[in-house]
């Protein structure tokens, strides 16, 4: 069987929950702002400053985050080969610094670190350091920007390197103001990722939208959808099992419920539904994830 022949040089995709999780750091919770306004300007969300360092005021400039994820999936090894249900605790906690710059760009400094936690699939387990910079700034009526990200994914209890990784995201977001208070809020993507071990080295482009709709005072209501294509560069080009070359395509949706109780603090209850078609056989799948997602931040 193919998944068995490359298991012994296929130890790195135990981290691919995290993988995944990290790549979409950069634009995660960009979808709604923190205190939704129907009558806001639906591209405040898209702010990540709020001040010039360089004027050496008293504006708050620096975030300490931490999210807790927790997650039921249908398919915790990303493989239909090998299906396995699980539940998973996800920690991130991270340091943020941002500014804004000449009222312009927006840019921001951060790095942290992610522990995740299997119920069953114990050798998943990963620890990633991550830091990353980034900017953004208005251009024709949306948002430009991109960000140079390194992560660093371990084994447990920071154990053997999986997979480190350098990524080089750019972005462009655009939101549009429909009818009855609601929000459509669109992206396009492209990544360049660089990873040790070569064989994850990949081009992905990310095509997104979101509907967002305030329900309450304090709850938005959003659903999306984001289509992907990655081209890999050289896929275990030694392996008996893997004959062509890597080529994926993918289909991630969810809902959600976002309660921001309060300007520090926002729980999440999130349903998705995740596809992926490869070249490679054993690296298709299906899954269904459920989720409790709880936000807290502390400015100062």
């Amino acid at each position: 069987m193919a998944l068995l022949a490359v298991a012994a040089v296929f130890a790195p995709v135990a981290a691919a929950q995290v993988d995944i999780s990290i790549n979409d750091q950069a634009l995660s919770g960009r979808a709604a702002p923190v205190n939704p306004d129907p009558n806001a300007d639906p591209n405040a969300a898209f702010v990540t400053g709020d001040g010039d360092l360089l004027l050496l005021d008293d504006r708050e400039h620096f975030t300490l985050r931490s999210v807790t994820d927790f997650v039921y999936t249908s398919n915790a090894r990303l493989s239909d080969d090998n299906r396995v249900s699980d539940t998973y605790l996800r920690e991130e906690v991270a340091l943020r610094a941002a500014t804004r710059l000449d009222q312009t760009w927006d840019v921001f400094a951060e790095s942290g670190a992610i522990f995740t936690r299997f119920s069953d699939e114990t050798d998943l387990n990963s620890d990633t350091l991550f830091a990353r910079i980034g900017a953004s700034t208005p251009w024709k009526g949306g948002t430009l920007g991109g960000s140079l990200a390194g992560n660093f994914i371990h084994e447990d209890g920071f154990g053997d390197d999986l997979i480190d990784q350098l990524v080089l995201t750019g972005y462009y977001l655009k939101s549009y103001r429909l009818e009855d208070n609601w929000t459509l809020g669109t992206r396009v993507i492209a990544s360049q990722t660089w990873t040790d071990p070569h064989d994850f080295t990949n081009l992905r482009l990310t095509l997104g939208a979101d509907l967002i709709r305030p329900v309450h005072r304090k709850v938005v209501w959003i659903s999306g959808v984001d289509v992907y294509a990655s081209w890999y560069a050289d896929y275990f080009p030694n392996s008996p099992a893997v004959t062509e070359d890597r080529n994926d395509l993918g289909l991630r949706a969810r809902t959600e419920l976002r309660w921001n109780i309060c300007e520090n603090a926002s729980l999440r209850g999130i349903l998705g539904y995740n596809f992926q078609d490869s070249t490679i056989d054993f690296l298709d799948y299906g899954e269904r994830t459920a989720g409790l997602s709880l936000l807290l931040t502390l400015d100062f």
